[in-house]
C-alpha cells in the first residue's frame, strides 16, 4: 500500500507524528509499504508506537533527538496511539 491509498483520517496521523519529530513522520509513510489496506496499516503503525514507548531512548538515540525529553516522548506516542484506535473505531467510508 501507499501513503496515496490512506484516507484523509489516516493522513492526519502522519501529520501528528510530524509534530511529535519529523523522523517520525518518515518512520510511519515508510511502513506503509508493507501493508496491504488502511485498517493493517493502522494495526501496524499502533504496534509500532507502543513498542517506541516501552522503549523511547532507544529510538531518541538512533535518530540522535537527545534533546526530546523521553517522557513528554512517550506521552505524545501514547495520545497518537489514542487517536489511531480512534480513527479505527469509524467505518473506512466514512474516514474521508
Amino acid at each position: 500500500m501507499d501513503t496515496n491509498d490512506l484516507t484523509e483520517k489516516a493522513h492526519v496521523i502522519i501529520e501528528r507524528a510530524g509534530d511529535i519529530t519529523p523522523q517520525l513522520r518518515l518512520n510511519l509513510c515508510a511502513l506503509a509499504i508493507q501493508f496491504s489496506d488502511e485498517d493493517a496499516y493502522l494495526f501496524g503503525i499502533e504496534d509500532f508506537l507502543a513498542q517506541l514507548q516501552e522503549d523511547p531512548q532507544h529510538y531518541l538515540e538512533f535518530w540522535q533527538l537527545s534533546e526530546l525529553d523521553s517522557v513528554v516522548f512517550q506521552e505524545k506516542a501514547k495520545q497518537l496511539i489514542e487517536y489511531i484506535v480512534q480513527v479505527r473505531a469509524i467505518p473506512i467510508d466514512q474516514r474521508y
